[in-house]
């Protein structure tokens, strides 16, 4: 196994020592297919090797020493980036792939390079019961309900409410099942006091806030059947209100996703740093609520973004040891070995026992209902990327009094439209 590393190889190996003492490795579902004995090669797809061999390569190297396993990276990344990932795999033919996010899943997904997983579940090799329902169904949904990929983790997000800070300044905490408006107006109260803050945006900017509460809404500005940009809306209005609202009360600070849970901040949405923060030292001042529901409908609205999704190429002819393989990259043991040591990982798909997982964790995906989510690339893509810095330019002249909501919401009509036709 000549890709990996030897320094991944060595720093895993020690951690399997000092931190799973008792716990076993070895593949969790017995195989008759799959010989131990025998010597297989595997090719994987992966967008960077040193990463992979970091990951993964002393594990495989100490329970799979009989597969040659050779990681295929060489123009991976660049050709997510042209949108040409279809391309790539037709001229380097790996026996399975590992993507990094949706849209390069649905890429393949769609023009059928990918094997059907529900094969393995016939075939016992996976129970696919053994992972959470959404995570799944939400890569189902992207490929008409047929699972082609397997993600090992997640992010997502949940409210994290300062209780100690709402109790001091007399405002009554949220209820759990709060939407957007309904938050946003409760951390006003907070607003003319230099030392609070309501509410911290994670999103950095802006219009950050405003598309992660469209989201959430379910509110997007490209209209397909018209196929042109649409922001003119009540539903924007309403949304623009509710953020402008909350900068003119000075209820608002800014964050780049490195602060955590701040004594002067009333909320905020964070994500499994967060967490993993929250449980490891037990901050009774704060508690943490579902993310925000959607505001007519109250249903959940967490959006979850997948990412490592283990796929076999359909016409590998490797099929045995790729479902050995895959079926090892996303067993419990080696989400036990990820779990707590490697946060910027994210949750993991992958069931922990009941002993392992804790009510706060489930707050991250058991009210999620929105299991179809819009794939951005392209044209579009480059679109959104318009879309932000106009929009939070227009956002300052709005605070600066220049312009009325009405008037920004018609401008970025009109502009981004005459951009979408130039690109």
């Amino acid at each position: 196994m000549d890709t990996f590393t030897k320094y991944s190889k060595y720093w895993i190996i020690l951690m399997l020592a000092t931190s799973l003492v008792g716990c076993s490795l070895a593949p969790t579902v017995e195989r008759d297919d799959f010989n131990p004995d025998q010597s297989y090669t595997l090719t994987i797809g992966h967008y960077r090797e040193q990463s992979f061999s970091q990951r993964y390569g002393a594990l495989l190297q100490e329970f799979y020493p009989n597969v040659d396993i050779q990681i295929i990276d060489d123009g991976y990344q660049d050709s997510l980036y042209r949108g040409e990932l279809a391309q790539w795999v037709d001229s380097h033919s790996p026996d399975l792939i590992i993507l990094p996010s949706l849209s390069s899943y649905t890429e393949l997904a769609e023009q059928g390079y990918l094997y059907d997983l529900q094969i393995l579940a016939e075939e016992e090799i996976i129970d696919f019961n053994n992972f959470i329902p959404t995570v799944l169904v939400t890569v189902q949904n992207q490929s008409n309900s047929t699972l082609y990929g397997l993600p090992t983790n997640f992010s997502s997000e949940a409210l994290f409410v300062n209780q100690t800070l709402f109790e001091k300044e007399g405002v009554p905490l949220p209820n759990e099942n709060s939407n957007w408006y309904e938050l946003l107006q409760l951390a006003q109260r907070f607003g003319g006091n230099d030392k609070n803050a309501g509410w911290m945006n994670r999103r950095a900017n802006p219009f950050g806030l405003i598309w992660q509460i469209a989201e959430s809404e379910g509110v997007t500005y490209w209209d397909d059947s018209a196929e042109k940009v649409v922001f003119d809306s009540p539903q924007w209005h309403k949304i623009w209100d509710i953020v402008f609202a909350l900068y003119q009360s000075q209820s608002i600070i800014e964050d780049d996703s490195t602060e955590r849970f701040p004594e002067n901040v009333a909320m905020y949405t964070g994500n499994v740093l967060d967490l993993n923060m929250y449980l490891g030292q037990q901050l009774e001042e704060w508690t943490v609520f579902h993310y925000p529901v959607e505001s007519t409908t109250s249903e959940g609205t967490n959006e979850l973004v997948v990412n490592n999704i283990l796929a076999i190429l359909g016409n590998s002819e490797n099929l045995v040891v790729s479902k050995e393989i895959l079926a090892f990259l996303s067993s419990e043991d080696v989400a036990r070995f990820e779990r707590g040591s490697h946060d910027d990982f994210g949750l993991s798909t992958r069931r922990m026992p009941e002993s392992l997982e804790t009510e706060t964790e489930s707050l991250f995906y058991d009210s999620y209902t929105r299991t179809t989510l819009e794939v951005w690339n392209g044209v579009r893509a480059k679109l959104h990327d318009q879309v932000a810095v106009l929009a939070n330019d227009k956002f300052q002249e709005l605070l600066e009094g220049q312009v009325t909501i009405d008037q920004v919401l018609q401008e970025l009509e009109t502009e981004l439209n005459a951009t979408f036709n130039r690109l």
